[in-house]
């Protein structure tokens, strides 16, 4: 019953939604039988959203989001630009929901934001043998929240701008400019892209966030059947993406992490109770 009311409601809220066009480059609009939930994002953003060999959109966002689909009975159509594009899709109504984005009190202004998707720490990354606090200018996404942090809170430090994170970082793999802010999984994968994987150094630390859903300020009616939506997220589905796309990075889920702790809780528990199991026996 309940996915039948939340499936009600979905097709009240989004029927004012713009006609989808399939997220494939250069196709014709297709049509959908289930209700339809435009999710718009940075095509040039891997390992998160980019497309593929195929022109298919891939990533771990994408597959999150179609695993939110799935859950929930609902389409999934992927509405793929720049970053600045996929804040524009939210903000004029192309698209229903920014797929994860960092929030930001200037962005709390014109979005209201959803749940956590994934927490990530950003860095600076410094070509190796540049020192980095002389490494300038610094590479930084247009409109990305690596920007904001910088503007705020590096004032002094020259920035060169860049529409999306593929061709920042290419740049600084082509020796162009010594240094970029990205977090550390798409730094490491459009690096390797590059070739150039060994040819940076993580520096500083700016922050660590959590990418978040979002819609255009105002529209609590798709906010709420985001957030009701993943709760109804089967933990254990999200845990198999998040290991698919990050089984070498740092960055975890909270519910890894604990599990992580979890389980060496239970193992230390396991060799205490076995040490007094044996001290017994030797006593006896």
């Amino acid at each position: 019953m309940p996915r039948i009311v939340a499936t009600l409601c979905l097709l009240t809220v989004l029927c004012a939604s713009p006609a989808a066009g399939d997220s494939r480059r250069g196709e014709a609009e297709t049509p959908y039988d289930r209700p339809i939930l435009l999710v718009a994002h940075d095509a040039y953003y891997p390992p998160f959203c980019f497309f593929d060999s195929e022109g298919e959109p891939a990533g771990y966002l994408v597959d999150l989001w179609r695993a939110f689909g799935s859950e929930n009975d609902m389409e999934i159509v992927f509405k793929l630009g720049t970053w600045q594009e996929s804040l524009d899709m939210v903000l004029d109504g192309r698209a229903d929901v920014h797929g994860g984005l960092v929030h930001s009190a200037d962005r709390d202004r014109i979005f209201d934001f959803g749940p956590d998707i994934i927490e990530l720490s950003t860095h600076i990354h410094v070509r190796k043998g540049r020192d980095a606090a002389k490494a300038r200018p610094v590479g930084v996404v247009r409109g990305g929240y690596e920007e904001y942090f910088m503007r705020a809170n590096r004032p002094g430090t020259p920035l060169i701008l860049f529409d999306e994170n593929l061709s920042m970082i290419g740049a600084a793999a082509r020796g162009e400019y010594p240094a970029f802010a990205a977090d550390t999984p798409t730094a490491s994968a459009c690096l390797a892209m590059h070739d150039s994987r060994d040819d940076f150094d993580r520096a500083d630390l700016l922050y660590r966030k959590p990418l978040r859903a979002a819609v255009v300020e105002g529209r609590h009616d798709i906010l709420n059947l985001v957030i009701h939506g993943w709760e109804r997220m089967d933990q254990k589905r999200i845990a198999r993406i998040h290991g698919k796309w990050f089984m070498d990075a740092p960055e975890r889920s909270p519910w890894i992490v604990r599990g992580m702790l979890i389980g060496l809780l239970v193992l230390v528990l396991a060799l205490a109770v076995r040490l007094l199991s044996q001290r017994h026996r030797r006593v006896e």
